[in-house]
């Protein structure tokens, strides 16, 4: 049998059992009931069933991503949050007419080895995998694949025009490959000066930077905290828990958390909004809980949650969808990037100060004893780092993002530099640098433009999918 004919019964089989489940599906859809919806994107209502397969959709590719990890993982997902952003993409794709033939979903599924026996594609091996692995119906399984196809199409539409110049290509190269070993001395900034930071200078970063203060989805909490008595065993323990359980029942009934908590003797309070990226750690729950939180609605209650002290009980106040922020909500945020920034510019200047005194030391560095003699005269502290690749060094000195150009055009033996780190500032002395080889660059440039492009290409969608999120302008009813 020729190889090509082989191919072509391969895919007549996979595609019958394909069309098969497409027939079940079909055969369902008429006893479908009136579609219930749950939100909206763009003004287009999603129903239940669209959100349902959707976070179906997330799941099983996640367990793609993930295989047998996915289990251990999976509470730190939120797939119904996943699910409304591929809705969200896919509706995008679809007004640019992005469409997936069922031989393009044939032809990739073809490529699982996990589906063949005795080399050749087994149907009903297919289905107990779907079933079994990814907890699915075949149907949704091919779905998945349809839609990951889709999003391909859509990302090489979005990155067709994303190119990296030979410049740019060398830049980078060197940032990898270049070798640096310096003398350092740190200093650090001092963030507790908050009263530097003036209202004026928070509205003026406020109006040059409101585009990129974009706070994430957020959620305002209720809730109760009912700590174990002091000394009271077992017994209190339990207590304790039936008086939670008691709050809740009370609030299903009333709809009132405080005169609930209120009545059985128990403080009620309040959070303001909260963010997972910030968020309110005075509830004192894990992180499993509150990702639980974030997939809560408006007014619904948790049930009592245990802690280590006593026992939790909290509500859903409000929440927020993803949005721009305002001058007050984003006015902490500014603040707080203000007084860091103003801190590490103090300390570079106090960085500054010690440079020509450093540089003369080191210079002079005859007997070794340059560094012992920085420390006790000059009192302060000096490290020499080990030679390593400048993107390396980097992270490990801290360099903060406005000083990264400064860093990474250091080329030459002797040379000083003062530059801002995550911490505070730092001044360097080049103790030694080692420049690429342009033969190996030449034998290693093609390998490192795919590498480049694709980490240029993934930004580049990011950015588009966070735009196109918030255009969307998401409505969870």
């Amino acid at each position: 049998m020729s190889e090509v004919f082989k191919a072509k019964k391969l895919i007549i089989i996979i595609g019958i059992a394909i069309a098969v489940s497409i027939l079940i599906a079909g055969l369902f859809a008429g006893s479908i009931k009136p579609a219930t919806y749950v939100g909206e994107i763009s003004g287009e209502k999603i129903s239940t069933s669209q959100l349902q397969a959707a976070v179906t959709h997330a799941k099983i590719q996640a367990l793609l991503r993930y295989g047998k990890m996915f289990k251990q993982l999976e509470k730190l997902f939120d797939l119904e949050q996943e699910a409304w952003q591929q809705l969200t993409l896919l509706q995008e794709a679809k007004k640019r007419h992005i469409k997936v033939s069922n031989k393009e979903v044939i032809d990739e599924i073809a490529k699982n080895d996990i589906f063949y026996r005795n080399n050749r594609f087994d149907p009903a091996l297919y289905q107990g995998i779907i079933k079994s692995s990814f907890e699915c119906q075949p149907q949704d399984f091919e779905e998945t694949v349809r839609e990951s196809l889709m999003m391909t199409k859509l990302f090489k539409d979005v990155t067709k025009d994303v190119s990296i110049s030979d410049t740019q290509l060398l830049s980078e190269y060197k940032k990898t490959t270049e070798q640096l070993q310096v003398s350092f001395i740190p200093f650090t900034a001092d963030n507790k000066k908050e009263s530097s930071v003036t209202d004026q200078e928070i509205k003026d970063y406020y109006v040059k930077n409101s585009a990129t203060l974009r706070l994430p989805p957020s959620i305002s909490v209720e809730y109760v905290l009912l700590p174990f008595p002091k000394d009271g065993g077992v017994q209190k323990e339990v207590e304790t828990k039936y008086k939670a359980i008691a709050i809740v029942d009370q609030y299903k009934l009333t709809k009132d958390l405080k005169s609930a908590a209120e009545k059985i003797g128990f403080p009620y309070k309040e959070t303001g909004f909260f963010n997972k990226q910030q968020p309110n750690l005075e509830l004192g729950w894990t992180l499993e809980m509150m990702m639980d939180a974030f997939k809560m609605n408006k007014g619904q209650i948790h049930d009592p949650v245990e802690l280590k002290e006593g026992y939790l009980v909290f509500k859903i106040k409000d929440t927020l969808p993803a949005h721009m922020a305002t001058l007050p909500e984003a006015q902490q945020i500014i603040k707080d990037k203000l007084t860091v920034q103003k801190a590490s510019e103090a300390a570079k200047a106090q960085a500054s100060q010690y440079v020509e005194k450093v540089k003369q030391l080191l210079d002079n560095n005859k007997d070794g004893k340059a560094l012992e003699t920085i420390q006790k005269t000059l009192n302060l502290k000096i490290e020499q780092s080990a030679l390593l690749a400048k993107n390396k060094l980097a992270e490990t000195l801290e360099i903060d993002k406005p000083s990264e150009n400064d860093f990474y055009a250091l080329n030459t033996k002797a040379q000083t530099s003062v530059l801002t780190t995550l911490s505070g500032a730092c001044l360097l002395y080049v103790d030694n640098f080692v420049p690429i080889k342009l033969e190996d660059f030449e034998k290693n440039k093609e390998t490192f433009k795919q590498e480049l492009l694709a980490a240029a290409k993934n930004e580049v969608f990011n950015k588009f999918a966070e735009a196109l999120t918030e255009k969307a302008d998401l409505k969870k009813y």
